[in-house]
């Protein structure tokens, strides 16, 4: 009987210590985004003006526009969890998770 309690004990702290909210993901993401510097992979942007005039970017212009979409979906997420759409924010945010 003990060990099952203990068990069942166990399953449910852990289950609690997972359980983020997305307020929480949102400002765990936002150090992190502010802290590295932004990389140009697994992410494509749609085409700029600057590209179809054959204007070349540079690693830092790409590594700026990174960061800045990122902050945006982030401001987006923090929008719907004020509204309490919990599910729609974690969607949103899932992306920047990797």
């Amino acid at each position: 009987m003990k060990r099952f309690v203990c068990a069942a004990l166990l399953t449910l702290c852990a289950g609690a210590v997972q359980a983020e909210t997305c307020a929480q993901k949102i400002s765990r993401l936002e150090k992190r985004i502010h802290r590295e510097p932004a990389t140009t992979s697994g992410v494509s942007l749609p085409e700029s003006t600057d590209a179809k005039l054959h204007h070349q970017p540079t690693m830092e212009s790409i590594a700026k526009a990174k960061q800045q979409s990122d902050a945006d979906t982030l401001d987006d997420a923090r929008l719907l969890d004020a509204e309490g759409k919990e599910k729609a924010c974690r969607t949103k945010i899932k992306p920047l998770e990797r």
